[in-house]
């Protein structure tokens, strides 16, 4: 699972749009910009790049009069809980499970008729 690090202007020469620097499940950096898409940096030494952009405080631009670097960490205090269930009301429950049975039906009696005609 992608883990976002922070922010930093694409490296694509002559892009101006902010890319989101994440980390893969192994721990390796790459870069995702809206334009360009997913840039993984697969060798070790472009891995010592981002890392050497990250420590040296050069992983953050100012694009567009918006400065843009790597997000602080959130203290505890500011975490938001997300519950784990979502209690739906008891009106609320199947309401679209016959519609969608329905639906299906139809659709499988329409082919089967269609096929049979053919």
């Amino acid at each position: 699972m992608a883990e976002s690090v922070g922010k930093i202007k694409c490296p694509f020469s002559g892009c101006a749009e902010v890319a989101e620097l994440k980390t893969d499940k192994r721990g390796k950096y790459f870069i995702t910009c809206p334009v360009h898409g997913r840039m993984p940096f697969n060798t070790n030494k472009a891995q010592a790049e981002i890392q050497k952009l990250i420590e040296a405080g050069e992983a953050s631009e100012n694009v567009g009069g918006v400065v843009v670097g790597l997000e602080p960490e959130k203290p505890e205090s500011e975490k938001v809980d997300i519950p784990e269930k979502v209690d739906i009301p008891e009106n609320e429950k199947g309401k679209g499970g016959i519609v969608f049975i329905a639906i299906g039906f139809l659709i499988g009696l329409g082919s089967w008729l269609w096929k049979k005609a053919n």
